[in-house]
């Protein structure tokens, strides 16, 4: 069961140590996403049930140990000093010539983290950051920096984290929805009513083809290319509309900001 391999997980990791040397890369790389920086789900996530049930950084790669410990040693190495951490994500940033890098690959955000992102937010404007979380109170401290994207994630087991997440960011966020397996949400209520702009299914397969026929503006790529062809490799650098700064939700709004 999956549920079963992320409670391992947990236990794995908080049973290791962090690596005793630096990484040769403070990213990864991934052939849908592009390069992220990425922290452990122990210690990091607030998983919802559906997390529990569904997260693929629970699975494959990212469980072996060496990633385990790389990601332990990230997380440490941004705890004990925020500043220098962003300085060397930057540096890495420029050196691979990138042009916008995901943070929270896997993990979620955590003080320190959230330190080393407004840093890079006040002194690197160019720097495209683009902030994956499900914690309100951690989104909540994010800066509202043109180069930092808040992008929410929710599911039919989180919906109220987004009241939450409203009532405490000031800042446009964007707010996506993860279905569930064999799920087929009400796409017209939640983007109505919850202000959600993109929607994932699982394993990015769409459980109807009605979905394609009528919101086919509310799915994200990575479901189309999946159904439609197999191939999902670069789809995010593609669309960038998790962090393109146009589908927000503003206030209480949804709204296409040009």
């Amino acid at each position: 069961m999956i549920e079963k391999r992320v409670s391992k997980v947990i236990k794995k990791t908080k049973g290791m140590k962090a690596a005793e040397k630096k990484p040769g890369s403070l990213l990864s790389g991934n052939k849908v996403t592009g390069y992220s920086v990425n922290f452990p789900i122990a210690g990091t996530c607030q998983p919802t049930k559906l997390c529990v049930e569904t997260c693929y950084y629970a699975a494959g790669a990212t469980t072996w140990n060496a990633s385990l410990r790389k990601q332990l040693w990230l997380m440490e190495q941004c705890i004990e000093n925020p500043v220098n951490f962003a300085e060397g994500i930057v540096k890495e940033y420029r050196k691979k010539k990138l042009d916008y890098l995901r943070w929270n690959g896997g993990g979620d955000l955590f003080p320190s983290s959230v330190e080393a992102l407004n840093h890079i937010g006040e002194h690197y404007p160019d720097v495209v950051i683009w902030i994956v979380t499900r914690i309100p109170e951690m989104a909540a401290l994010v800066g509202n920096y043109e180069s930092l994207h808040l992008h929410f994630s929710l599911d039919a087991h989180s919906l109220e984290r987004r009241d939450k997440a409203l009532a405490l960011v000031s800042r446009p966020i964007f707010f996506s929805y993860q279905c569930g397996k064999g799920e087929q949400p009400d796409i017209e209520y939640l983007t109505t009513n919850h202000g959600v702009s993109l929607f994932f299914f699982d394993n990015y397969y769409l459980t109807s083809p009605v979905y394609e026929e009528k919101f086919k503006q509310f799915l994200c790529p990575l479901n189309l290319n999946r159904t439609n062809t197999g191939d999902i490799s670069g789809s995010c650098g593609e669309c960038r509309r998790c962090f393109n700064g146009h589908w927000l939700t503003v206030g209480d709004e949804m709204k296409v900001i040009e």
